[in-house]
């Protein structure tokens, strides 16, 4: 699929949803301890996740 497809993910509600929380996410996350480094990681690696599952779909 070429230039097109890749992009249509981008129009997508449910996609712009998950961008918006995926940037709240690493928002939040600034803010906790240096002792949460492990949660913090797995909240930024879920959040980043969910956006990619979705753009592979589209590739």
């Amino acid at each position: 699929m070429g230039f097109h497809m890749e992009q249509a993910y981008n129009k997508l509600r449910f996609y712009q949803n998950i961008c918006e929380i995926r940037r709240l996410v690493y928002r939040i996350t600034e803010r906790f301890s240096k002792s949460h480094i492990r949660l913090v990681g797995q909240m930024r690696d879920a959040a980043r996740s969910a956006k990619q599952n979705i753009r592979k779909k589209f590739q």
